[in-house]
């Protein structure tokens, strides 16, 4: 909102407000409403009088976020580390024998209620610290800020645009159990990865193209093992969707 727009209503230009997230969405909850006393001095800037009703300031309302700190903090952890621990993996490549790094410098975790909805945890990174605005922010701290290809004022978690990956498993599901292609208690062998064939060429097993599930990958390296529906979903198994998902392909 442009600043003139604060002060329409009703808003000094000394005031703090909120500008992104909750804070602005919140913020004529937050804000209260200020009181109004007008006074009479002296010459020495002494109160002597006062002119017509004041009007006393009301408190804006409290926000109880359902953050739970303890497992913000430990996500910030996990994240923080399992990213390292990609960085300083090294994979090597079966024909030439290179070992190459993947970069990894931009990652995000949300924790969340499935029966309420509630946020419980949300940690960016690369992110960066709130308090520092609150005084008079270090140049070339807030210039490392602006210059940051992976941009830490967004909050990726929510303001990202990313493909529908893993949320669109239950789609994937729920077609297969609509379709009666498996029943949902039924167990499938589900390794760390898969070899599918070309559907242009399904007799020609050099182009046929292995798929891996996340499982698979540094630093777990292993597999679901039998995996039903239930499973499937709760553990988000990457193989036994490639399983349903291609009986589904080749029935219709």
């Amino acid at each position: 909102m442009p600043s003139e727009a604060w002060l329409d209503l009703g808003y000094q230009r000394n005031d703090r407000v909120g500008l992104s997230g909750l804070e602005v969405s919140m913020e004529p909850l937050l804000a209260g409403q200020k009181g109004e006393r007008q006074i009479i001095q002296d010459w020495s800037g002494r109160e002597v009088g006062q002119v017509g009703v004041s009007l006393p300031p009301t408190a804006g309302y409290n926000l109880h976020l359902t953050l739970d700190i303890d497992l913000q903090i430990k996500a910030q952890e996990i994240l923080s580390r399992t990213m390292e621990e990609i960085r300083n993996y090294a994979i090597v490549d079966f024909f030439t024998g290179r070992s190459e790094y993947r970069e990894i410098e931009l990652a995000t975790v949300v924790a969340m209620n499935p029966q309420t909805g509630e946020v419980l945890a949300m940690v960016n990174i690369p992110s960066f610290d709130n308090n520092l605005f609150a005084t008079e922010i270090p140049v070339e701290y807030y210039l490392g800020l602006l210059r940051n290809d992976y941009e830490p004022f967004l909050n990726h978690a929510i303001a990202g645009q990313y493909p529908p990956g893993s949320t669109y498993k239950v789609v994937t599901v729920a077609a297969a159990l609509q379709e009666g292609i498996v029943a949902p208690t039924r167990l499938l062998e589900a390794p760390g990865t898969i070899l599918v064939a070309n559907q242009f060429a399904p007799n020609d097993p050099g182009r046929a193209q292995e798929f891996v599930c996340w499982i698979s990958l540094p630093p777990n390296f292993s597999s679901h093992g039998l995996v039903n529906a239930y499973i499937g979903l709760a553990q988000s198994c990457d193989i036994y969707m490639y399983k349903i998902a291609g009986v589904c392909a080749r029935k219709h």
